[in-house]
């Protein structure tokens, strides 16, 4: 998700230089690899937590609180 925001990101940069030539658009290389890692960081403890909370639980009784 991170990657493919950055594409776009790009793209409209891009777009918005060809389209306004007087307008300096730039997208300096360490933000783009700060957005990735922070994005990266975001969905790593999104899915981390929620899945050790998980693993704690009694199979059995989380079973039947379904």
């Amino acid at each position: 998700g991170g990657l493919m925001g950055l594409a776009v990101g790009f793209g409209l940069a891009q777009l918005l230089n060809v389209a306004v030539p007087a307008l300096p658009v730039r997208t300096p290389l360490g933000y783009a690899a700060l957005a990735v890692v922070a994005s990266a960081l975001s969905g790593l403890v999104a899915g981390v937590l929620p899945a050790l909370r998980a693993a704690r639980l009694d199979p059995v009784e989380a079973l039947r609180a379904e």
